[in-house]
């Protein structure tokens, strides 16, 4: 018999068994449980709990709700069988055949599966937790018996809402697999690939991503708070509205990624010169004072519909940074990374962006043109400032319907760049670049 400890409920200890069993008993083991299963007269449920049945061929079987704590299912055929609602608890199911097994709602707390090939298993709801069996050896002494999962390998297997808190999967390989809502808090995900699997909505609190391979995942709406990701690969990864607040990208991958991040997951210092530069945008600069933003990363912030005009931007890193709308008059972005930002009608009339990095920014309708120069009372002046693109890269940009009225492109790259009816008139073009751009209708200086 199992008996279930009192050590957080992820301990069982169990009394020593011989349960070597022969193919005649492990057939007939199966025939009384499926008349268990069907409900008929004399079926038992199956109790194979420490049993050894290494090797086995049990393909296609039926062995939901069965018991199996501890049994020894190394390298056993489990190819399309049935263990729904089956106790697996300290299983050993290291190098099993697993493919197309149905494992929802069972309990594998403490299994053992590295090895295993879960290729297009359903996991559903199971419980993949730590857990140690202990057991009494033949001389009475307390053996303990604890999984390690690393190089857990499961390709488009299901494990939707399954829970592997604290489980060990560093340099396991989970790919295209359906992990969509499961609960993976403080998982050890440590140089693990995961590259296309479904992890939307996923608690991944606590992981340890380091090192560990995400691209091309479903990351919508996770929660990776307190997770590490130091070197972290989210190439192609889509974390729209996954909760990322606090965590440090600055050695991830997150190249064609879709991550958004509100203002609210800006260092609180970043918070307040924000909002001391919208105080002294609204007061004609009787209160607050000027954001000097020199050198800081708003990668992937939503900062749509902001006024950050005359703000200092200079080396700042605003990769994928969604500024739609916003207001950027006479600030300095002199050599700041917007690569892949939104900027669709953004205004950017006067600014510097000298040597500034656009490539593949989204900048249809933006106003790049001159700046009215106004006095300290906001009242036009009657003179104008240029905007500022000189040697700046913005190849494979969308410019379409921009202006960029009189601005400075003097070696400026528009490589690959659409300008569909963009206004580039009285613009400086000198030894500007232009291959391959889409310039129909789009108004050009006069030679």
């Amino acid at each position: 018999m199992l008996a279930q400890t009192a050590q957080n409920g992820s301990g069982r200890t169990a009394k020593p068994a011989d349960r070597s069993l022969s193919p005649h008993d492990v057939i007939e083991l199966l025939d009384s449980h499926a008349r268990f299963l069907e409900g008929k007269r004399g079926g038992v449920r199956a109790d194979l709990s420490l049993s050894s049945l290494e090797g086995f061929d049990l393909r296609g079987v039926n062995l939901s709700n069965a018991k199996l704590a501890g049994a020894s299912l190394r390298c056993c055929h489990l190819e399309d069988a049935t263990l729904v609602g089956a106790d697996l608890f300290g299983a050993d199911l290291r190098s099993a055949h697993l493919v197309n097994a149905n494992f929802t709602s069972a309990d594998l707390k403490g299994a053992m599966l590295r090895g295993a090939d879960l290729t297009g298993a359903n996991l559903t709801k199971a419980d993949l937790r730590e857990g140690t069996l202990y057991t009494s050896g033949s001389t009475g002494e307390i053996e303990q018996n604890s999984a390690d999962n690393t190089g857990f390998d499961a390709h488009r297997a299901v494990l939707r809402q399954a829970d592997l808190s604290g489980t060990k999967l560093s340099e396991s390989a989970i790919t295209q697999t359906d992990l969509r809502g499961a609960i993976l808090r403080n998982v050890d995900f440590s140089g693990a690939d995961l590259s296309g699997s479904n992890l939307a909505n996923a608690d991944l609190t606590g992981c340890n991503l380091s090192n560990a391979n995400l691209s091309g995942c479903n990351l919508r709406g996770a929660d990776l708070t307190g997770a590490t990701i130091e070197n972290c690969n989210f190439s192609e990864a889509d974390l729209n509205q996954a909760q990322v607040e606090g965590l440090d990208f600055s050695s991830a991958n997150i190249a064609g990624a879709n991550l958004t991040r509100s203002p609210s997951s800006l260092s609180p210092d970043i918070q307040q010169r924000l909002s001391n530069h919208y105080a002294w945008m609204e007061s004609f600069g009787a209160e607050g004072e000027r954001a000097v933003l020199n050198g800081v990363d708003l990668s992937h912030v939503d900062l749509s519909n902001v006024d950050l005009s005359a703000a200092d931007l200079s080396n700042a890193t605003l990769l994928g940074t969604r500024l739609s709308g916003s207001l950027l008059v006479m600030a300095d972005l002199s050599n700041a990374d917007l690569s892949n930002a939104v900027l669709d009608g953004v205004d950017l009339s006067g600014a510097n962006m000298k040597s500034a990095c656009f490539q593949g920014a989204l900048m249809r309708n933006a106003n790049l043109g001159p700046a009215d120069i106004r006095d300290r009372n906001g009242s036009p002046t009657g003179r104008t400032w240029p905007a500022n693109l000189l040697e700046a890269d913005l190849s494979d940009a969308d410019l379409t319907e921009a202006s960029l009225v009189q601005a400075n492109l003097g070696g400026a790259k528009f490589d690959g760049a659409n300008l569909m009816r963009a206004d580039l008139s009285e613009a400086n073009l000198k030894e500007t670049s232009m291959a391959g751009a889409i310039t129909d209708d789009a108004k050009l200086p006069s030679a």
